[in-house]
């Protein structure tokens, strides 16, 4: 399965899910428009698709009527300690405190509000750590025999989030349908930051209660800073790729050079025989290791000695350093009886060899 942010993708079970007719100023879709299948490619065919894909629009269903519940601040069926870690995030946009923006905590709350009404039902089970290693969809379907579907709630900006995400989802016989159940993403700027009295007091309550929401907190946290990762690391590969190949092969040939790109999960390694370059994007693990952080990896702290700003600067300015230098050699007049190194005058990279956890994809 082949990652969907590499190419124009038209997969999901309705079109673009950018597209929308637009009522009184807001845009409105059908139910079915907020699935996005990756897996099958085209329309199921097989029993065990059409399950899975019958499954998944339930749960897409749920997450349409989540959502439109709590854009108007209905919390209803929500763990509480969600509820409280979202309320205190609400209160402090509203306050103008400089804090943790709402939208990571509205997402647990709509995948709590659907797990907690979908429970009872039969065949789908919810953060299952036992189907893939080092990862936990949102909902897991039985489809029997040994077979699954695998459907994880997300908001819209964030589609195709789950090829970061460690254990090869999309590669697996025994998992014959993957998808997305979106929503489109919180805005906060309406009815759902409108606190009532007693939302504000829970609010005031849960800045009081930080021990007994620290578990909720903690997982905010650790999302938050994966999903900042993963979008630098998004950011510098594609840098690196337009800079071209002969910018890839002067930063590879330096390890002082290569480990602010290594820093941000990019690796650069040239092979011997066909002198390719495989420009590579590593697993948080593999990262941790490779820089020599992973005896620091804590719970808290999945990502050690990563900072957003100044480790994308760093990357970005190095990308732009190599190529001030790869276009001062490339302008040189050739000396006499010395040949100038073709791969440096290259402009494309061989090959794009991208790396996620188990994935292996290339393009």
């Amino acid at each position: 399965m082949k990652d969907p942010r590499n190419e124009n993708n038209n997969r999901s079970t309705t079109s673009n899910p950018e597209q929308g007719a637009s009522k009184n100023g807001t845009v409105q879709y059908p139910a079915q428009f907020k699935l996005k299948r990756w897996k099958p490619e085209n329309e199921p065919k097989s029993e065990k698709e059409k399950l899975g894909d019958l499954g998944a629009n339930m749960v897409s269903t749920a997450v349409d009527v989540a959502h439109e519940e709590l854009e108007k601040n209905d919390l209803t069926d929500a763990s509480p300690a969600y509820q409280k870690v979202y309320l205190l995030r609400l209160k402090e946009l509203k306050d103008g405190k400089k804090s943790m923006h709402p939208s990571t905590a509205a997402g647990y709350i709509i995948e709590s509000k659907v797990t907690n009404r979908m429970a009872s039902e039969p065949g789908f089970n919810f953060q299952d750590t036992d189907i893939l290693p080092g990862t936990r969809p949102d909902v897991t379907i039985d489809l029997g025999d040994d077979e699954r579907a695998l459907v994880d709630i997300t908001a819209q900006k964030s589609l195709g989030h789950i090829f970061n995400k460690k254990g090869n989802w999309g590669e697996h016989k025994t998992i014959p349908y993957v998808a997305e159940a979106w929503y489109p993403s919180m805005k906060f700027i309406g009815e759902e930051i409108k606190l009532s009295p007693e939302q504000i007091k829970q609010a005031e309550e849960a800045a009081e209660e930080k021990e007994d929401l620290r578990m909720a907190r903690l997982r905010e946290m650790i999302q938050i800073k994966t999903d900042e990762f993963f979008e630098v690391q998004e950011e510098v590969m594609s840098a690196l790729i337009d800079a071209g190949k002969g910018v890839a092969l002067y930063i590879s040939e330096n390890r002082r050079r290569l480990l602010p790109l290594e820093k941000v999960g990019i690796d650069i390694t040239i092979k011997t025989v066909s002198k390719k370059e495989i420009v590579s994007k590593l697993s948080i693990p593999d990262r941790n290791d490779r820089i020599g952080v992973a005896k620091m990896v804590t719970e808290e702290s999945p990502v050690p000695d990563f900072e957003k700003s100044r480790d994308k600067d760093a990357a970005l300015s190095t990308i732009k350093h190599a190529k001030y230098w790869v276009t001062l050699y490339r302008s040189k007049p050739k000396r006499p009886g010395k040949r100038k190194r073709r791969d440096m005058e290259a402009d494309d990279i061989g090959d794009v060899h991208i790396e996620m956890g188990d994935t292996s994809l290339v393009e």
